[in-house]
């Protein structure tokens, strides 16, 4: 036949048929951690126990006074209620370390889970960071020799400076044709100067013939021309 047992109002339908009492102290405690109602449950069932018999005693200790030796009934009280607290002292020690053990082991899962993750996880986070930055410094270096390449190219091609903005970043066929425009450009270039060239030489030897005829006793006229002889230079 099962018993039904007050622990500490109302009832909790146990297995066992134990009727737990919330405690009023201990529930202002459980409440500061807005725990879950399963867990507020478990609490008071196993500590709520403990709470009365101390507040019980509390109460007992309050009015009791002992000033003689002859009291036997309150040096009786005051054993009966040592004895009653120790054992709700030892009680609850029993049940907090018995509720706490799976929480503590899930603590020490979780600390052993975070060493793994700093231990791990961050190292390699850093040696793909690292790779990532090798792979961005070689496409810089790839860059940079393209731009160097072309700058030559174009250099080749007759191009002032060799540079052209956005040079890295140039398709192939758009930066063929730049160098068809910097060739097209220096080939003019250069036939203006053979031109340019060709037309100082002419003044050159036209001044060293005009030098030449005025030694000769030739006559300057007012509109530039040397006459030598009626002849009209």
């Amino acid at each position: 036949m099962k018993t039904e047992n007050t622990v500490g109002a109302v009832q909790n339908p146990n297995q066992d048929g134990t009727i737990i009492v919330p405690n009023a102290q201990l529930q202002s405690i459980i409440d500061q951690f807005k725990l879950e109602s399963h867990d507020i449950e478990r609490l008071q069932k196993e500590f709520s126990g403990s709470f009365a018999i101390y507040e019980e005693w509390e109460g007992k200790n309050a009015n009791l006074t002992i000033e003689r030796a002859d009291q036997k009934t309150e040096i009786e009280l005051a054993q009966q209620g040592k004895k009653a607290v120790k054992g709700a002292r030892l009680a609850f020690v029993k049940a907090w370390e018995e509720v706490k053990k799976p929480y503590l082991q899930t603590t020490q899962a979780l600390d052993a889970i975070k060493r793994f993750a700093l231990s791990k996880f961050e190292p390699l986070e850093d040696a793909l960071e690292e790779k990532s930055l090798t792979a961005a410094r070689l496409a810089q270096a790839e860059k940079d020799l393209l731009i160097a390449n072309r700058k030559a190219e174009l250099l080749a091609a007759g191009h002032p400076t060799g540079e052209i903005q956005g040079m890295g970043e140039m398709p192939t066929e758009t930066f063929d044709m730049m160098v068809i425009g910097a060739k097209h450009q220096a080939q003019m270039k250069r036939e203006q100067d053979e031109r340019d060239a060709a037309q100082r030489e002419a003044m050159e030897r036209l001044q060293s013939l005009k030098s030449q005829l005025l030694a000769l006793g030739a006559k300057t006229e007012d509109d530039g021309s040397i006459m030598l002889g009626g002849a009209k230079f």
